[in-house]
């Protein structure tokens, strides 16, 4: 979605038994529904009953930090919050470029999460219809600037993208230890220390 779709998106836009999502209000006026993969499906149900349990039809899926709708100025936060959690994920060392703005390139926002769907949905074999009918994305032309760098992820077959119930440190952590209390503020901010299986063991004296 592009981000002011997501900030939007209530609980009634979601039908999670099904695995559907519709967006009949957006920026382009062009109401459309989809689909939604199996991870992701299940990522939102993950989030819904361990952290917003007494979520109502019209409240936002999405909050910030303190449980609050996303204002203007809130949203303002997002890149920074999403460029932390990916250096906590040490991506930074991998991919520099990605927090550089240069004169070539600007430093990842979260506009480029469309993108990199896009770019990995083209490289893993979906068509443009599929592709679209998700990103909203309204022509050939549009979707055509991924094509590239879709081909070169093709050719190194760095394969899709990873469910996403398994990809939210946060929700592994849920469902493997239903004891462990998490708040809208773990969502925030990376709690990398928070999994167990990314511990490491102190060295025995």
């Amino acid at each position: 979605m592009r981000l002011d779709e997501a900030l939007q998106l209530r609980w009634s836009d979601l039908d999670l038994d099904r695995g559907a999502v519709k967006l009949d209000e957006n920026k382009a006026d062009d109401p459309r529904a989809w689909a939604l993969q199996p991870g992701v499906a299940r990522a939102l149900s993950q989030f819904r009953g361990k952290l917003r349990p007494s979520a109502g039809a019209n409240d936002s899926v999405f909050l910030d930090s303190r449980g609050m709708p996303f204002s203007a100025s809130g949203a303002l936060g997002l890149p920074a919050a999403l460029r932390d959690h990916l250096m906590t994920l040490g991506l930074h060392k991998e991919r520099p470029e990605l927090f550089t703005t240069t004169k070539a390139r600007q430093r990842m926002s979260v506009h480029d999460l469309r993108g990199t769907f896009a770019t990995i949905g083209l490289a893993n074999g979906r068509s443009e219809a599929w592709i679209s009918d998700r990103t909203g994305h309204r022509s050939s032309v549009m979707i055509a600037r991924y094509k590239r760098t879709a081909r070169t992820f093709a050719e190194l077959q760095t394969g899709d993208l990873a469910p996403l119930d398994a990809a939210i440190p946060e929700l592994v952590i849920a469902h493997d230890c239903p004891d462990q209390a998490l708040t809208m503020r773990n969502l925030w901010r990376p709690q990398r220390d928070l999994n167990p299986r990314r511990r490491r063991e102190k060295p025995v004296s």
